[in-house]
């Protein structure tokens, strides 16, 4: 597993989380941890900056393996070990997230349409 930067992003700017160990499968499984956390606001209000702190609050495991960065600056050297990206926005009718894995070795991959689903 390699360092990864999860972009959330909204119409008010992005917020990023550096992740110390991550691949695409990890990825999927801590987005999908986030959207279904009984503290996750519905996704027609999704907010860069409160599921940025809702993804470390439903994945973080021990000291410094997740670290907020802020605001998404592709100019910045400072995500030069990153090897993965996921950008995460609201989809357009506001009942999923879109996620755009995008990685140094594969380019775009897939992209992934999640939404939170009850089941009775």
């Amino acid at each position: 597993m390699k360092p990864a930067l999860f972009v959330f992003a909204d119409n008010g700017g992005s917020s990023c989380v550096f992740v110390r160990n991550c691949n695409s499968e990890a990825a999927y499984d801590m987005i999908a941890r986030t959207i279904t956390h009984d503290l996750a606001p519905s996704l027609e209000l999704f907010d860069a900056t409160e599921y940025t702190a809702l993804f470390v609050l439903a994945n973080k495991k021990e000291p410094f393996d997740m670290i907020v960065t802020g605001e998404f600056d592709e100019t910045s050297d400072a995500y030069e070990d990153v090897e993965g990206l996921y950008e995460i926005t609201k989809s357009q009718d506001g009942n999923a997230i879109i996620v755009v894995p995008v990685t140094d070795e594969d380019g775009i991959s897939s992209i992934w349409e999640m939404r939170r689903r009850t089941v009775h």
